[in-house]
């Protein structure tokens, strides 16, 4: 699978038969009000914008128009392009408006949605990205999608689509419920009726790396280069417990190669989201939180695992630096840094001229090695020194970019806090500023558990209600805090979050990301997959066998029932696992990971007993 993000990519249109003005529309004023920064930023677009509900679907089948649906998020560069050079012109917005029902779907606040429609486009066209624009039939089967385009790609791509829309409409509505029920099947993974073998699994997942391991340059694949954080976490888990050398070697290419090129902010201390190129020198700037969180903890594991101090200390650098650009002041973690400088430049804020970065820097600019970005001679600066000469370098340049101005994403998701609190416990002994961050971060989450129906967005019940992945993530950065700081508390109440999320989410032999929402209706699947983000059944896999194996928390004799159908719940679990992980092994190692500790948690049991 691959994933292509904030650049042109080429119309893509694949119908069947070739291989009224809209109701309730969000007027601008209302779009301004909306939670989500995504949708406000689009209120003066000449699209009128539906918000992703069920509204907005039941009147396109009452009006019987197609749906055109956007997906894209704040601090994506391409989203911001598309809206100015497409969605704000008067020509596209009077066509959209006047043909189809178009709705604006905020990423990171329906993401499970999003994954459906990128599971699309990577079937039709063997990759998605964003920003993302889909053609709905009004009954909801989707037809196509396309990435940018300016207004005149846009306009005539919209003129082809009424053509066949209007001329072949059946051709193209059977070829679109084709395509959806391909896609619901691969998306459903029919129940085990196999044993678990997980030596058989493993295997199967490392194969599978292997073929699509860059192992000159580090990474995954040969053209853009994502981290791909939780595979290289679940393969530092595997070399935690087998000595393959060609593994650790293409592990510490991999580091290597993300630490000292154009993936890392050398001088705040984090990772842009991906690189465009297979060199890892062409980064797409934006900076989302669980980057941070999700490759801090891989640094801290490799140099503990390794004796490598410089893995070590640049986690510290990411834990920092997330600390001091992401945690808000009330605490909590706002989601991203936005690749759209001030200006509307792409990494404006990062970039320097050799001449400004020269004067500031005088005999030090030796240690800067210039990688060029942005056109006009503006470079990203790479720091090629260490220890103490790197810390007075990266202060410097901090100095001077603080009077800059950085955009920012405020939005505090519940999930991807979660994500933060555990990286914080897992280097809380890295540096003394990382505790009390932790724990302003912790007293936020903490009596959120309590609640029946927890937000999506922490401070902004209007967003909608927390789903599986959220409060599987709350639950994770809870656990990791409570045994950093030896809370037992704090995990009986774990055990009860998780058997909910269990009755809520588990449903006839499969796990249900999402409820009530629109286009997924019951789509379910013995294990969710792998993204950017770590499968949300892998960590409750992983947290419920942690916690009903737990020994302190089994003294207790109020534990006993809770505990007792976490187990039963855990065991349900991992027998539908076998098959659904086999054929897309790459993307179920969080799965896996946590099917080996389970795994060697058993066995250590059973030799106990003997």
């Amino acid at each position: 699978m691959r994933f292509i993000a904030y650049r042109p990519l080429h119309l893509f249109f694949c119908f069947a038969i070739i291989c009224a003005t809209q109701t309730s529309p969000l007027l601008a004023s209302e779009l301004s009000q909306q939670a989500s920064p995504y949708l406000r930023a689009h209120a003066d677009d000449a699209v009128a914008w539906r918000a992703f509900d069920h509204s907005a679907f039941e009147d396109a089948k009452r009006l019987d128009k197609p749906i055109l649906l956007t997906s894209g998020y704040l601090s994506c560069y391409w989203c911001h392009r598309m809206a100015e050079d497409s969605f704000r012109q008067k020509s596209v917005g009077t066509v959209i408006n006047k043909r189809f029902i178009p709705i604006l779907l905020d990423r990171e606040l329906e993401p499970e949605v999003d994954a459906y429609l990128q599971a699309f486009m990577t079937q039709q066209r063997g990759f998605g990205g964003w920003p993302l624009t889909v053609i709905l039939t009004p009954e909801g089967s989707l037809i196509a999608g396309f990435s940018y385009q300016p207004a005149e790609t846009v306009l005539k791509a919209l003129d082809s689509f009424d053509t066949s829309w209007t001329t072949q409409r059946e051709a193209v509505e059977a070829g679109a419920k084709s395509k959806v029920s391909r896609l619901r099947s691969s998306m459903s993974s029919k129940e085990s009726s196999r044993s678990v073998n997980i030596k058989a699994l493993l295997t199967n997942f490392l194969q599978q790396t292997v073929r699509i391991a860059d192992n000159d340059l580090g990474g995954f694949g040969q053209t853009e280069k994502f981290p791909f954080a939780p595979q290289l976490a679940s393969l530092l888990t595997l070399d935690s417990v087998q000595q393959d050398p060609q593994l650790r070697t293409f592990l510490e290419t991999t580091l290597e190669a993300m630490l000292g090129g154009g993936l890392r902010d050398h001088v705040g201390g984090g990772f842009f989201r991906y690189s465009d190129t297979r060199e890892w020198s062409a980064p797409h700037f934006e900076q989302m939180l669980y980057t941070q969180a999700l490759l801090a903890p891989i640094l801290l594991q490799a140099g503990k695992q390794w004796g490598k101090p410089a893995y070590i200390d640049a986690s510290r650098e990411v834990l920092l630096g997330m600390i001091r650009f992401f945690q808000r002041d009330d605490g909590l973690f706002r989601a991203a840094l936005s690749a759209v400088s001030k200006q509307g430049s792409a990494g404006g804020y990062y970039l320097w001229t050799e001449k400004k970065l020269r004067q500031l820097l005088g005999q030090q600019f030796a240690s800067i090695y210039l990688l060029p970005l942005g056109g006009q001679s503006q470079y990203l600066p790479l720091i090629q020194a260490s220890g103490k000469d790197r810390l007075k370098l990266r202060t410097r340049l901090l100095e001077s970019r603080a009077t800059r101005q950085l955009k920012t994403d405020e939005k505090a998701l519940l999930g991807w806090n979660g994500l933060a609190l555990s990286a914080l416990a897992q280097g809380i002994a890295l540096s003394p500023d990382i505790r009390p961050a932790g724990e302003r971060l912790f007293k936020r989450l903490l009596p959120l558990i309590q609640e029946n129906n927890l937000p999506r967005l922490i401070d902004n019940e209007t967003a909608g209600a927390a789903q599986l992945a959220d409060q599987v993530y709350l639950a994770l950065g809870l656990y990791d805090w409570a045994q950093a700081t030896k809370d037992a508390a704090t995990l009986t109440q774990l055990v009860s979050l998780l058997n909910n999320l269990f009755k809520r989410y588990y449903l006839e032999g499969a796990w249900q990301a999402a409820t009530d929402k629109p286009l997924l209706g019951k789509l379910r699947s013995p294990a969710l997959v792998d993204n950017e983000l770590p499968s949300p059944t892998g960590i409750w896999l992983h947290l419920a066998s942690q916690l009903a194996n737990n020994t302190a928390l089994a003294q207790s004799t109020d534990n006993q029932k809770a505990l007792t159908a976490l187990r039963s719940s855990l065991k349900t679990v991992s027998e539908q696992l076998p098959d659904a992980l086999e054929d897309n092994a790459f993307f179920h190692g969080t799965t896996l990971s946590a099917l080996l500790k389970l795994t060697i948690q058993q066995k250590r049991q059973q030799e106990a007993l003997k």
